[in-house]
């Protein structure tokens, strides 16, 4: 249980390991759809 100990170890080794990279975080962009014309023009603004 060390990093429960070291809180601020256990963030950096986070931000590190989202940083570099992993097969288990994926990033998508999420499609936007809008319901009227007037949402998608300020969308595609």
């Amino acid at each position: 249980m060390g990093l429960l100990d070291h809180p601020g170890a256990a963030l950096r080794l986070m931000v590190a390991h989202a940083i570099g990279g992993s097969g288990l975080w994926q990033v998508r962009r999420e499609p936007q759809r809008a319901c009227s014309e007037i949402v998608a023009a300020s969308l595609a603004a």
